[in-house]
């Protein structure tokens, strides 16, 4: 059986791009406390897991969505994240409505799939 592995192929994903210094490192971001240098700490974090969506055109207002709904990435926050094309701010100018924010780069399409494929996969913690 081929598939996605999270620890593999998915967390190093999150290790180049997203558990670097001042983002999801171990440190305290500007926002929150959210810890992605470890396969274990991301996996907990994002699946069936609260996310909340500050970035909605209400002020003061924000959506609580699940991270990563295990077999569906339409209904995966992440997802929507990782595959916004806007450089608009939100409101709050202290989120970002595109994950990595700008300046950062986008990831690439090919890491994109590779994280819709272990959502689609069931997100297992491989």
């Amino acid at each position: 059986m081929g598939g996605v592995s999270f620890a593999n192929d998915v967390h190093p994903i999150v290790a180049s791009w997203c558990a670097v210094s001042g983002c999801h490192d171990t440190g305290t971001t500007q926002n929150h406390v959210t810890n992605f240098s470890t396969p274990e700490s991301t996996y907990n974090r994002w699946v069936n897991a609260p996310g909340f969506d500050f970035c909605t055109d209400e002020p003061g207002v924000y959506v609580q969505r699940t991270i990563v709904v295990p077999g569906d990435p339409d209904a995966s926050y992440l997802v929507w994240k990782i595959t916004s094309t806007t450089t608009e701010p939100c409101q709050d100018p202290t989120h970002s409505r595109r994950m990595p924010p700008a300046p950062r780069e986008p990831l690439a399409p090919a890491s994109i799939e590779t994280i819709v494929t272990w959502i689609r996969e069931g997100a297992l913690q491989n």
